[in-house]
């Protein structure tokens, strides 16, 4: 008898645990498409989706989440450029652009990370100037090639970072 209240309190409090996990990401997501043109909501439930920690996470969490996941993009990028900046096959000034693009790419995880830093500690208003100098640094780095009416030769992954940095710009405001 004593084990089967036992299992029944064990199984109770997994339930209650479960039914209070809500996954916030589709909600979130709802209100950052809203609220921000550049983010498409699939996009946005997709991104934050690829982190396991998500389905659990709470708006905080969320926003670091969308942090890290820019860094991340930010990293990919400049290694991007890296190996392109090899290529012989750029004249000088695809290859002036593409050393700019990597210099200013370059800064984008230290950025974040202060961003993220001012975030958690509540300070909104750094956390947003941060994030907005980043996205300041990524249209710089498209505005590079469209001088001469090219595209970047990562024009998607740009467009991809461009719009993780704007969730993370907007989650600066949210948790005001």
């Amino acid at each position: 008898m004593m084990r089967y209240i036992v299992s029944l309190i064990l199984l109770f409090l997994f339930l209650s645990t479960v039914a209070n996990a809500v996954n916030l990401v589709p909600q979130t997501c709802s209100k950052i498409a809203q609220s921000e043109p550049n983010v498409k909501y699939d996009f946005c439930v997709k991104a934050l989706g690829s982190d396991p920690r998500s389905s659990t996470a709470s708006l905080e969490e969320l926003a670091e989440i969308s942090f890290k996941l820019t860094i991340s993009k930010a990293k990919s990028i400049s290694k991007l450029i890296g190996n392109l900046l090899k290529n012989p096959k750029f004249d000088p000034f695809q290859k002036n652009a593409l050393e700019a693009c990597q210099e200013l790419y370059a800064d984008v995880p230290e950025d974040m990370d202060s961003g993220l830093k001012a975030l958690k500690e509540r300070d909104f208003n750094t956390a947003n100037v941060e994030v907005s100098g980043v996205i300041t640094s990524a249209d710089t780095c498209e505005d590079g090639f469209r001088e001469r009416k090219e595209f970047s030769p990562w024009t998607k992954q740009n467009s991809d970072f461009m719009e993780l940095t704007d969730i993370s710009l907007v989650f600066t405001n949210l948790l005001k």
